[in-house]
């Protein structure tokens, strides 16, 4: 999100400060830009699809704007919301794939175990569901006391470490079945 207000932020003074400049104001100062009759509600109807995330909408109205500009301004703008609707709709770095690895990782790293076991699914679903998450979800089962579940998990996976924790969740299972015998 600091980033996107970052981007914002610098959006807007790049805005203001590129309009043409009017006779009356002096070197240094700010004054806002001016768009045409024309343009603004055009551009108010962009933002307003962009604000819905209807970037091809925006972009249409924004094309429009594009025919009937007038001033200098109205260019300004135009290019500026062009290059906002570009952003705006563009994937976010790491996607959801990356998502959901981060929301695995927090979840193990609070021991919540239940939920890395739940979050193989949406490993699943975004194509990020490797290996190393396959055996991390296996320990999770171990952790939760799930040794049954552990096991049927384990026996999916193929690597040496997926049978060791395999073996390590037999023995707690055949541990558990076993008769305790008290000392007399």
């Amino acid at each position: 999100m600091s980033t996107r207000f970052a981007f914002v932020t610098l959006f807007s003074a790049v805005l203001l400060s590129s309009c043409s400049s009017p006779s009356d104001v002096r070197p240094g100062q700010c004054h806002p830009c001016t768009v045409s009759a024309g343009v603004g509600p055009l551009l108010k109807e962009a933002q307003q699809l962009i604000a819905a995330k209807n970037y091809e909408g925006a972009m249409a109205k924004v094309n429009e704007a594009e025919a009937v500009k007038s001033n200098p301004d109205d260019t300004t703008v135009i290019n500026a919301m062009r290059t906002y609707i570009a952003y705006a709709s563009s994937p976010r770095p790491g996607g959801p794939a990356s998502d959901a690895r981060a929301k695995f990782a927090n979840d193990y790293n609070a021991g919540k175990w239940r939920d890395v076991i739940a979050d193989a699914d949406m490993l699943k679903k975004v194509g990020a569901l490797d290996a190393q998450a396959q055996l991390v979800i296996g320990q999770a089962y171990f952790k939760a006391g799930d040794y049954a579940g552990c096991v049927k998990y384990a026996q999916t996976l193929n690597s040496d470490d997926a049978r060791d924790l395999r073996a390590r969740c037999a023995y707690e299972v055949a541990k558990a079945s076993q008769p305790s015998v008290k000392p007399h």
